[in-house]
């Protein structure tokens, strides 16, 4: 569990699935990113246990996901908040189906638009919706999630 609004970082997310849907199970892990420097000069990645965290610490939000039924997940659609408390990171978003849409919301999950058509109004005029006001992401999966299927989706967002 997260130190920092922690039980918000977790809850939001996990409340927006159902434990079990048609079969379909889920499982919301959430790490902090630590990206280093080798003494070769080589950039590397590793994800650690998100137990404490700052403003500024990027984390991953993943969703584990597996087809415990019968029969395939036909079109699935799995949305997930993005907390208050931090921002999307950009392009991050990602699923195991190449073919799935990816879609965003900056009304509290009511519509959603791909992410360069994504727009807000501020004082009568539309402009480009900007990373820290997206509240939800959308994946549309158009292939079938199968019987013994597993899979995850994941974004990044960094704490403000």
């Amino acid at each position: 569990m997260l130190k920092f609004a922690g039980s918000a970082l977790v809850a939001g997310l996990l409340a927006a699935l159902p434990a079990s849907a048609g079969g379909l199970v889920a499982e919301q892990v959430i790490e902090r990113v630590e990206i280093t420097k080798t003494a070769a000069g080589e950039i590397q990645t590793q994800y650690v246990a998100a137990d404490k965290v700052v403003p500024g610490d990027q984390l991953i939000y993943r969703l584990r996901y597996a087809n415990e039924g019968k029969d395939a997940a036909e079109k699935a659609v799995l949305t997930l908040p993005v907390p208050a408390e931090v921002v999307y990171v950009d392009h991050s978003a990602q699923a195991p189906d190449p073919d799935a849409m990816i879609v965003f919301s900056v009304d509290g999950g009511k519509t959603f638009s791909d992410r360069r058509s994504l727009a807000v109004t501020e004082n009568g005029t539309v402009r480009p919706a900007r990373a820290d006001e997206i509240t939800h992401i959308r994946f549309t999966f158009n292939d079938a999630i199968t019987p013994d299927e597993k899979g995850e989706i994941t974004f990044r967002a960094v704490i403000e």
